[in-house]
């Protein structure tokens, strides 16, 4: 989208002109960093707020940089629209204070006295701090081998194998990951023991239950609507009656498991129902029988599936006992990940660096202090807050304790699936159904980007598979999205399959010749990259909109190849690109 585009859409209006708390759900192409852009450059203008009051948290130096630039040009064009001497003076004064801050790394640097940190710190980068963590990890583990530590033997039954702790170390490092990102990650360590117990047993049971007799009341009432459907056409012999029994059959099952005492009673129904079969689809070109057959069908494949939602719980015993199996694990895994994070501690000390979650977690414990907290807060009028689906349990408590009543956050719901960082959708939809009740919570779902054929797609596709149950993001009641303009009109949406690539057929062992395999590689197609390398040539003889309501003809500067990493399968594809003459 450019940033010149001079017409807002009344979404992106409404969000320009929010004000206090307030948090924008943006689908792709929406235009969310032009719009919070926009808002800093009214509250300038307007003088509502000086640059330096304001502080706008980014995740990228590439966006920071984005950002001030586009501010920057915002001001002086303003500059150089206006006439009034005391207006222009103060915009300049304004431009003067253009800037980025680092929240974290300048709260720290101020008051490094109090972080127990030195003041001449520096911030490692990603390759360093694995440097350090292997080594920490390293002489944890030789001392603990050493003591014959029990938490280590314990673990090590498990997952130590002939060649080492390599699987070990693994685990370990993707735990230390996970938990790091909480706001006191010490503190959920130590009290992991307590969570093994009767009463988080019962309640680990009555977790696993309830959704599961949620969607059995669900199917008890969908068969009880089919059944009253398909009624009329059993009295008016267009179906048997065993298509009732086929119903009444799996409505029974779902009222038995809706009603279940306990998780197991409900496991062990689910073991053991049989159900009748689907009875044949009678023939006749009525509509009515093709939708009955249908209904059907997929009353059986929502039973199968519940009934396979508990497979594998075994009797209470048995559970019970690999719940505290798992609670040992657990418990050891805590307590190496407690030392862990003491000997990496001592070796980033060593060496007189912080990492990144340094800086997240010193700066929050300085905030905790009331008179740092009070210090910070007060230099900043306006908090903005880009990208706000990737902001993580310790960034949101520090967001909190420094931003005031006047904070604006941009995001994308369905983008935080990833779980950058510890980051979840939840906490995005929990924050933006708090706001909706305030009238803070503002949606951009017009795209700038693609066209409609490509919208109404992702619409399709995700409205049936991204809800609230299974992602915490609710698509089809909050990110449907829709053309920006009428010139993205058209397009389209295909799927096509590559053939399998055919298993080379095992040829006697003699001489290898390296000029020969050479030849071989060059000549063997790969269906993959075939069929992509057909559909580009196909697409070159298509014309296209040259955005002037003519058209062109397409090349192959229009045409782009994703592939999930620029390794293993991308080369191949290049490789037969290439082959077909196409740069």
């Amino acid at each position: 989208m450019r940033n010149e585009r001079k017409k807002l859409t009344e979404e992106q209006r409404a969000a320009i002109a929010a004000e206090g708390e307030v948090l924008v759900s943006a689908s792709a192409g929406s235009g969310k960093t032009f719009v919070m852009i926009e808002r800093m450059v009214s509250l300038v203008l307007s003088g509502k707020a000086e640059v330096r009051g304001i502080l706008a948290v980014t995740f990228t130096n590439l966006a920071a940089a984005e950002m001030k630039e586009r501010l920057r040009a915002a001001v002086v064009r303003r500059i150089n629209q206006e006439s009034a001497p005391a207006v222009r003076a103060r915009l300049k004064e304004q431009l003067a204070q253009i800037g980025t801050a680092d929240i974290s790394t300048a709260v720290i640097r101020r008051y490094f006295y109090e972080a127990d940190v030195p003041g001449a710190f520096r911030v490692a980068d990603e390759a360093e701090a694995a440097k350090l963590r292997a080594r920490a990890m390293d002489r944890l583990l030789d001392r603990l081998l050493e003591e014959g530590n029990a938490d280590l033997a314990l673990l090590a039954e498990i997952y130590a194998g002939p060649r080492g702790f390599g699987r070990l170390r693994s685990v370990l490092e993707e735990a230390y990951e996970s938990v790091i990102s909480m706001a006191d990650p010490a503190a959920f360590l130590r009290a992991l023991p307590a969570r093994y117990g009767a009463a988080p047993f019962a309640a680990l049971c009555g977790e696993l239950l309830s959704p599961v007799q949620r969607r059995a009341a669900a199917l008890r009432e969908r068969c009880d609507r089919l059944a009253e459907r398909l009624s009329p056409l059993v009295n008016a012999g267009l179906l048997q009656p065993k298509h009732l029994a086929f119903i009444e059959a799996r409505r029974a099952f779902a009222a038995s498991l809706a009603e279940a005492e306990d998780l197991f009673s409900a496991a062990a129904l689910c073991a053991g129902a049989q159900f009748p079969s689907k009875p044949p689809r009678r023939r006749g070109e009525e509509p009515a029988l093709a939708e009955a057959d249908a209904a059907l069908a997929a009353l059986k494949e929502e039973t199968d599936a519940l009934k396979g939602a508990l497979a594998g719980i075994g009797e209470a015993e048995e559970e019970e006992r690999r719940f505290y199996a798992a609670g040992e694990v657990a418990c050891a895994l805590a307590s190496l990940l407690l030392a862990f994070t003491e000997a990496y501690g001592e070796a980033k000390r060593r060496a007189g660096v912080l990492d990144f979650s340094d800086l997240e977690h010193k700066c929050l414990a300085l905030l905790e202090q009331p008179r740092v907290r009070q210090e910070v807060a007060g230099r900043y009028t306006h908090v903005f807050v880009d990208e706000y689906q990737d902001v993580n349990p310790v960034q949101e408590r520090i967001l909190f304790l420094v931003s005031g009543e006047n904070v604006f956050m941009v995001g994308d719901a369905k983008q935080s699936i990833y779980g950058f960082r510890g980051c979840s959708s939840a906490f995005f939809t929990q924050k933006f159904e708090r706001l909706s009740q305030k009238g803070g919570a503002l949606t951009l779902n017009s795209n700038f980007r693609s066209r409609t054929a490509v919208l109404d797609a992702v619409n399709r596709i995700f409205s049936a598979v991204m809800t609230r149950e299974n992602g915490s993001v609710d698509y089809a009641a909050t990110s449907v999205m829709q053309a920006g303009t009428p010139q993205q009109e058209g397009g389209g949406v295909y799927v096509a399959f590559a053939r399998e690539e055919e298993e080379a057929e095992r040829a006697p062992r003699g001489v290898y010749s390296v000029a020969e395999h050479i030849g071989q590689a060059n000549e063997e197609e790969y269906p993959e990259g075939a069929l992509i390398a057909d559909i580009v040539l196909e697409e070159l003889t298509r014309p296209l909109p040259d955005g002037e309501g003519g058209v062109r003809q397409t090349g192959y500067g229009d045409i782009v190849v994703l592939t999930r990493s620029k390794k293993g399968k991308a080369g191949r594809i290049v490789g037969e690109l290439v082959r077909r003459g196409i740069p």
